[in-house]
This record gives C-alpha cells, structure tokens and sequence, in this order.
C-alpha cells in the first residue's frame, strides 16, 4: 500500500482527520508560513516523535520529525 502524501498546511484545521497525525519540521513552533517552519499532516510512521512544545493545543497530541541521530 502506497503512503498518501503529505499535506502541507497553510493554516490550522477544526480538526485532524482519522488516521493523520499533525507533524512540524524542527525549527521552532511559529506561525504558519513564518520562515523556515513547516507544518503538515501525514499518515503515522516510524519517523516522528511526540513532540511537547506547545504549539496548537488546540489540536491535541502533535509530532515533530525524528533525526536518526536521536536514538
């Protein structure tokens, strides 16, 4: 099965449809579009990490990208 591809957000959804998780890249939480940061959601894998920065509370449990060096 083929992963569905990531979708880029320009602003924050009502809500995070079954079966995505809402995933930032690791520069710091900012507004959507700020330089540098990038927010998206995507199907689960083994590449996030739980992340608690507080972004987007409002969302529940959010991610941040795994570096392989993190282990």
């Amino acid at each position: 099965m083929t992963p569905r591809p990531l979708i880029y957000l320009t602003e924050l959804p009502e809500a995070i449809a079954p079966g995505l998780m809402l995933v930032h890249n690791h520069f710091r939480p900012a507004r959507l579009g700020s330089p540098g940061f990038r927010a998206w959601l995507q199907e689960p894998g083994n590449n996030l990490l739980g992340c608690d920065c507080g972004w987007a509370p409002e969302l529940g449990r959010h991610y941040t990208v795994r570096h392989w060096s993190d282990d």
